[in-house]
């Protein structure tokens, strides 16, 4: 088996059970055997790249957590938005995330449960994005002096505690993402409004 080939079937059982998890709003309800036949793979060739399911889980939330970083960044880069409509539009695309895949908001249970180190990075990535954003519009003037790093921090918890609060509450049957979509938006506000500079 040539290199290119592997990396060619690792990618596509990447990006089936990334298609996978969204539709099923979670890993619990996708099962090897399932990945293998959407696959057209057998599940001994799944389990060559992956030892187990919750490995192909973290691939995929690492693949769409790498996506949003880059829309993140296009943000900053854009040079276009002001740090508080920065800060608006980019939990705005985190909640649409969430809406477009329910399983992201998963990754922050991976966390907590079972302290894993890549998904520890994700969730530091994304805290250290806010934290540069605050720090830029205090330099600028748009946001009132705040600790950086203990606000990023926070915004992130409160966007992860929302979807994680809505999981918790809903049982399978009832578990999709109507709920707490609106609430999401209604915090991107509630937070840019947290640290605006009123003066």
């Amino acid at each position: 088996m040539s290199k290119i080939n592997s990396i060619s079937e690792k990618d596509k059982i990447i990006a089936a059970a990334t298609a996978m998890l969204a539709r099923q709003h979670g890993k619990r309800k996708t099962t090897m055997a399932e990945l293998a036949k959407d696959l057209g793979f057998s599940r001994t060739l799944l389990y060559y790249y992956f030892p187990d399911k919750a490995a192909i889980f973290k691939a995929a939330v690492a693949k769409v957590a790498d996506e949003h970083y880059g829309n993140l960044l296009r943000l900053t880069n854009s040079g276009t938005l002001s740090p508080r409509d920065e800060m608006r539009n980019s939990l705005r695309q985190r909640a649409d995330l969430g809406r477009n895949f329910y399983a992201f908001g998963l990754y922050t249970v991976m966390v907590v449960y079972q302290n894993d180190p890549e998904m520890q990075e994700i969730r530091n990535r994304e805290i250290g994005y806010y934290e540069n954003l605050l720090k830029r519009g205090m330099k600028k003037g748009d946001f009132r002096k705040v600790d950086a790093r203990t606000t990023a921090e926070l915004i992130v918890d409160t966007v992860d505690g929302i979807t994680n609060i809505h999981l918790s509450r809903h049982d399978e049957a009832n578990n999709t993402f109507d709920g707490v979509y609106p609430r999401l938006i209604a915090v991107t506000d509630l937070l840019v409004a947290s640290v605006a500079n009123t003066k």
